[in-house]
């Protein structure tokens, strides 16, 4: 799978986000991320009196994805990422815009087709929509201010069990807004994302990370997406259970 992501899926991405069409780059990528991450409240806010829905699903969609929004905001203004700091050309700025804005898709559906949410789904994807933003932030943030003053592997933290933390709690508040949509549309905008974009970046990060100092150890032993609980209760109960005993 590597190899085929390297040799297609990557450059392929990296074509389309940054230089489709190409011609002259004017424009910051993180400009249209954070048009759509921000705008997410105000249009669940316009659709919402647009359509006359007024109901608590409406608005449990308007928070859950909404407050993560405004979270993304503060995240750029504190830590931005520099991957999202590339000029691209126009067309790979409309494109990506186009694209992100099929994460509304979910808050479309719930609004516009009065979508009942039952207490058990709000309660399970509100869970996962609160652990995956603090995995998401948590992580940049140790990465962030990790590499601010020193450079090299980060294998601590949020990072211990787990190579892409952040990657896997996006996944897990993208599926929550998917599952409280109860539609195959928003599953099918993650699965293109995931797919192409993530695991792009992804491998991309595991063939960087290997060629650094205690990489490819720091690769075995930890998660590409979910954390290595089976090394992880080896690490902290096993381990020293056994050493109490001898």
């Amino acid at each position: 799978m590597e190899a085929f992501y390297t040799k297609f899926m990557i450059p392929l991405k990296d074509y389309l986000l940054f230089n489709f069409l190409g011609g002259p780059r004017p424009v910051q990528l993180r400009y249209m991320i954070n048009l759509q991450k921000g705008g997410t409240f105000p249009v669940m806010l316009c659709l919402m009196a647009y359509y006359n829905n007024w109901t608590m699903s409406a608005y449990l969609y308007a928070a859950n994805h909404g407050s993560y929004g405004i979270l993304w905001l503060l995240k750029e203004l504190i830590m931005p990422d520099k991957l999202w700091a590339t000029y691209v050309t126009v067309p790979s700025a409309i494109l990506a815009l186009l694209v992100l804005m099929g994460y509304w898709g979910a808050g479309f559906i719930i609004i516009s087709q009065r979508v009942e949410v039952s207490p058990a789904l709000a309660c399970l994807c509100t869970s996962l929509n609160i652990v995956g933003i603090v995995l998401m932030i948590g992580t940049d943030a140790q990465k962030y201010f990790t590499l601010k003053y020193k450079k090299g592997l980060i294998s601590d933290g949020f990072l211990q069990w787990c190579r892409n933390t952040n990657y896997f709690g996006e996944m897990m508040l993208y599926l929550s807004f998917a599952l409280l949509s109860q539609h195959w549309f928003p599953f099918a905008v993650l699965a293109f994302m995931w797919s192409h974009v993530f695991m792009s970046n992804m491998i991309a990060k595991d063939i960087s990370l290997r060629k650094k100092d205690g990489g490819a150890e720091y690769v075995k032993r930890t998660g590409f997406v979910v954390p290595n609980v089976a090394g992880w209760l080896e690490a902290f109960l096993v381990t020293p259970l056994k050493a109490r005993t001898n």
